[in-house]
């Protein structure tokens, strides 16, 4: 018995110290960035390790929210569903949102705790994981520096056979002497499902039965850390990168978004994202 009583301690304390409360203020003192024209300006990746039974990441979800609002047009959240928070349990969490990709970054950047992370996947404090309670003045640090890749997306969609084209252009704007990776790949937003919480300001708890995803990394075009770009880049040269792909029956194509971005393959630097609905 006395056994039993310490495995459950153990475990207990386990989901107690991985699934980080987001305390507020989420944005301090913000400098809100003339968002009228975002051709040409600096764009904010934020990757956001979550999962379905995390129950302090609707709250994360909710930062995000917060931000996109605030920075119209300037954030794109990819949301990764991966860790002991994303596994299907019966009976209500059953759908799968997990991929190889957010598994191997989940992995490859040692993710433990959620939810948490990467914004533009700059080190801060020695680390590239940040609580959601930091997202907004780093998002805010990062909008105010000079845009040093420029990206654009054209694309087209079959709805007939749901075959998927698109053509990236990349025009470096200043010197980087570093190899640049472009990644692309899919998101998927208003997935209703079940998902944990414990904050009644954001659903019923501990469950909310109709919450909605978005965000949901879906799949990756390219691998996983992208395709070369350019090595030894020059300056207002135009780089172009052309890719094909079917998108899934399960997939509800009108809410499926390309997300391309752009980062130093040495530091992993993410320079520039841009975000495009297939349809």
């Amino acid at each position: 018995m006395k056994k039993i009583f310490y495995i459950i301690s153990i475990i207990i304390l386990y989901i107690f110290v991985s699934c980080d409360k987001v305390e507020p203020p989420y944005i301090e003192n913000p400098v809100i960035i003339d968002t009228n024209n975002n051709e040409g300006t600096k764009r904010v990746l934020i990757e956001e390790f979550t999962g379905h039974l995390c129950p302090n990441c609707p709250e994360a979800a909710h930062i995000t929210k917060v931000l996109e609002n605030n920075y119209p047009g300037k954030i794109t959240v990819i949301a990764i569903h991966a860790g002991n928070f994303a596994i299907p349990i019966s009976p209500n969490y059953m759908t799968d949102f997990r991929t190889s990709a957010g598994n191997i970054l989940n992995n490859s950047f040692g993710v433990y705790t959620y939810p948490s992370g990467m914004v533009d996947r700059i080190s801060v404090l020695g680390s590239q994981l940040i609580s959601p309670n930091d997202w907004g003045n780093i998002v805010n640090e990062r909008l105010a520096r000079q845009l040093q890749i420029d990206l654009k997306i054209t694309s087209q969609y079959n709805e007939n056979n749901r075959s998927f084209q698109c053509r990236v252009e990349a025009k470096t704007l200043d010197v980087i002497t570093n190899p640049l990776m472009l990644v692309a790949l899919f998101t998927e937003d208003s997935i209703i499902d079940y998902q944990k919480n414990n904050n009644p300001l954001y659903g019923p708890t501990p469950d909310i039965p109709n919450y909605t995803h978005n965000h949901v990394l879906r799949d990756c075009i390219t691998n996983v850390w992208g395709d070369t770009l350019c090595d030894n880049c020059i300056v207002n040269n135009v780089y172009y990168k052309n890719y094909s792909f079917e998108i899934p029956n399960n997939w509800n194509a009108d809410f499926v978004n390309l997300v391309v971005y752009c980062y130093d393959s040495a530091t992993q630097e993410v320079l520039q994202v841009i975000e495009k609905r297939i349809k």
